[in-house]
């Protein structure tokens, strides 16, 4: 089906599978380089963001699809 789409931020964009067997989501950061979305030590390669911590996300999202 159809995804459905969720600003998040000016920057980042949750998109959303839900017809699929498994949970499928996928979090679009425009303009982020290769660096860990939320770090707050300087690092990686091109620009970070603050407008999302992908830790939390992370957690967020398996504590909802624990089993």
């Amino acid at each position: 089906g159809e995804p459905a789409e969720e600003r998040l931020s000016e920057h980042v964009t949750r998109i959303t599978w839900r017809k699929c067997r498994a949970a499928v989501v996928f979090i679009v950061i425009e303009g982020m380089g290769h660096t860990w979305p939320g770090a707050t030590l300087a690092g990686g390669v091109g620009p970070g963001t603050e407008e999302i911590d992908a830790s939390e996300v992370m957690w967020e999202f398996f504590a909802r699809h624990a089993k």
